[in-house]
């Protein structure tokens, strides 16, 4: 049988038939393919890929509407929301700063390769519009490669130079419809050259910097040998997509993805639970910090080679890492973190094409499910190839909806971005340029704690972290990154680390904040209700009695008609009920304020207890007699706590 009338065979049966990435893949109705046929596909596996290959439509160049507007993909409609100060964790743009230094660079030789590198791209000539749009302009005036020469001056001078530079660019923020949304800048020293960049991220990702950077180098060097033009622009391939969502089967497909997030959604568990400081929103400088870790080529090799006998991806071993990693100071073990996946169409492997081709997956781990690390590292790389293998309902759109079940703003602000791999080109001596080495690099990303980059240079794991300021205890990050540090080198130099349940573990130091403390107290109340939460003299209060205590005060509080903010006075002497007070006003998100003793009538109306507005108090009926008190005081001796018979 012709393979034509394989697939005519299988379309009557209902079958649906494509290729993704080389692979052979077919959806069927249930009940539908038999041993028969499965033995049949299998048999005309490379014949049927083929021909279905030459089938699939294929993108092409539209000349004419070239400067046209075109659509915005999900994460750059995401990126776009994000930087606005109106959104949680917003305020910034997504952005990318590095600082190359190399030997002296020709100040107008790399001007010139510049403006044949944004020439050739049409998304280094691009704005994207507020309004929900990107366009490629027609005409622009390249602009100049900003100079400074600093030959000559002492070392403290050309030091401040230098962070001066760096202070403008690393956390520049661009106006996405103002072009260019990029800035270069070339500073020389008595013996070398320092190349800055900033780049809004918008218009490219980081393998997009790979090829700006590798083709400035090549047009530095030889300029007299041009490369061959892009066969396809950035907008050919959106549109492209867009286009190929309304095929047949590509609906069928994404019907199916669409499915087995639904199914997943509701069980899905939100954001690592670790311990934030405090939460930023709109208003507030928006500042970034890196931290960064370099593993040599024998360490990354040999981890390398650990993790492909256990049957997992050199960059699935490192996302196994940071995961355990963020367990351990996370409050639940099983939540979410975001993938960022190289989107990048199987054309463009050979073009190059300079535009964000990023997607988003949410994925879940948990740092308890197996009981070694190997098994947990190959369960979550499972779970991620069984993510991926269901894109088409994009991160994004996942997130969308359980913002909509969940009635709340949902994001998972722990990312995880990984382009081993990706970036393997070994013609260039140097990172990214000849004889150039990264000596600076700083990302921002909105609605984002944590980034993790991962990549390989040289034959050696970079690993950096870049972290909002003001989120964590400060110190926090130093000590999970030092922890991160020393598993990932664990796993290279000692085999058995692999097969432990946990290959490394807390420090004694501990960074968690009020919020965590009072969760903490509920979880024991649950697992360990008989545990003693407090004793005195008189009595010892369990967990479970304590939690009796704290819903009786939070109960009276409520029938008073406390609201959230409000300030709550305790005026009790230490022991249990001053305890649940303080608790009970905390947990309900009130605020507390204790009262000294021996303040009068007459004091409070001068003190600070007039000035915090003070609605409630809380108090016992003694006190009242000796105390000129308000006489709608919440009296505690009249609230009953549940206590158990500890007889017999």
């Amino acid at each position: 049988m012709i393979v034509d009338d394989i697939v005519q065979k299988y379309e009557a049966l209902g079958v649906q038939l494509w290729v993704d990435v080389d692979q052979l893949r077919f959806r069927a109705p249930a009940g539908t393919l038999t041993q028969e046929h499965i033995k049949e596909l299998r048999s005309c596996k490379q014949s049927l890929i083929e021909h279905l290959k030459k089938q699939e439509p294929v993108i092409i160049h539209d000349g004419v509407n070239r400067y046209e507007p075109f659509p915005l993909t999900d994460i750059q409609a995401a990126y776009l929301v994000g930087r606005n100060n109106d959104y949680e964790l917003g305020g910034v743009g997504c952005h990318a700063y590095v600082e190359l230094t190399m030997p002296v660079m020709d100040h107008k030789r790399l001007e010139d390769a510049w403006h044949k590198v944004i020439s050739r791209h049409d998304m280094l000539r691009a704005i994207v519009s507020t309004k929900g749009y990107q366009q490629v302009l027609q005409a622009v005036v390249l602009p100049l490669l900003n100079f400074q020469d600093l030959r000559g001056m002492d070392e403290g001078a050309m030091q401040a130079a230098i962070e001066q530079v760096r202070r403008l660019l690393a956390d520049k923020q661009y106006l996405p419809d103002k072009w260019p949304l990029y800035e270069m800048f070339l500073t020389t020293t008595n013996n070398k050259s320092i190349l800055h960049i900033s780049l809004d991220m918008l218009i490219a990702d980081f393998v997009s910097i790979s090829v700006i950077l590798k083709e400035l180098d090549h047009y530095y060097y030889h300029p007299e040998q041009p490369l061959a033009e892009p066969e396809v622009t950035y907008r050919d391939i959106i549109l492209f997509e867009k286009s190929d969502e309304n095929r047949k089967f590509k609906k069928v497909q994404k019907d199916r993805d669409r499915q087995y997030w639904l199914k997943r959604i509701d069980q899905l568990p939100e954001a690592p639970r670790l311990p934030v400081f405090k939460e930023l929103h709109g208003g507030a400088e928006v500042t970034f910090e890196r931290h960064y870790f370099v593993l040599e080529k024998p360490l990354w090799s040999t981890l390398s080679q650990q993790a492909k006998y256990n049957k997992i991806t050199p960059s699935g071993a490192v996302l196994a890492a940071f995961s355990e990693v963020i367990g351990l100071w996370s409050d639940e073990s099983n939540f979410c973190i975001n993938i960022t996946v190289l989107n990048r169409p199987e054309a463009d492997r050979e073009l190059n094409i300079v535009g964000d081709f990023t997607a988003v997956n949410v994925l879940e781990v948990n740092t308890e499910g197996k009981s070694t690390f190997v098994e947990r590292a190959a369960s979550l790389q499972h779970q991620l190839w069984s993510d991926l293998q269901h894109n088409l309902f994009s991160g994004v759109e996942v997130l969308r909806e359980m913002n909509r079940r969940r009635n709340k703003n949902v994001i998972i602000p722990v990312v995880y971005t990984s382009t081993i791999g990706a970036d393997d080109d070994d013609t260039i001596h140097g990172e990214y340029m000849t004889n150039a080495k990264l000596t600076y690099g700083i990302t921002q990303t909105p609605q984002v704690w944590v980034d993790c980059q991962v990549a390989e240079h040289n034959g050696a794991l970079h690993l950096n972290w870049d972290v909002r300021s003001g989120i964590f205890p400060n110190g926090m990050i130093n000590e999970v990154f030092a922890v991160l540090k020393k598993l990932l080198t664990k796993m290279a130099e000692a085999e058995s680390c692999w097969f432990e349940h946990k290959p490394v573990h807390l420090s004694k130091k501990s960074f968690l904040p009020p919020q965590f403390l009072l969760e903490s107290i509920q979880k024991v109340s649950w697992q360990s209700p008989d545990t003693v939460a407090l004793f005195n003299r008189e009595q010892q209060v369990s967990y479970q009695e304590l939690s009796s205590y704290i819903a009786l005060v939070q109960q009276a509080l409520l029938k008073k008609g406390c609201q959230q903010g409000d300030v709550v006075a305790v005026c009790l002497e230490k022991g249990v009920w001053q305890a649940a007070a303080m608790l009970g006003i905390l947990l309900a998100g009130y605020t507390y304020l204790p009262v000294e003793e021996p303040l009068s009538l007459s004091n409070i109306e001068d003190s600070v207890l007039k000035k915090r507005k003070i609605r409630h108090f809380l108090t016992e009926h003694r006190r009242m007699a000796q105390y000129p008190l308000p006489q709608d005081s919440i009296l505690v001796d009249y609230l009953k706590p549940t206590l158990r018979n500890r007889s017999g």
